[in-house]
């Protein structure tokens, strides 16, 4: 996967946890889930 779609992709999980969270996460939280959900997705 190129940089480009990551750079798209990961800001879109992330706002989307975000999204469903409704302020029960924190801003940090959704995005260490992104990256989780990224690398778990790689192996």
């Amino acid at each position: 996967m190129n940089m480009l779609a990551l750079t798209i992709i990961l800001p879109l999980i992330g706002f989307v946890l975000l999204a469903f969270s409704r302020g029960r996460w924190s801003e940090n939280v959704s995005a260490i889930a992104a990256l989780a959900l990224w690398a778990w997705r790689r192996w």
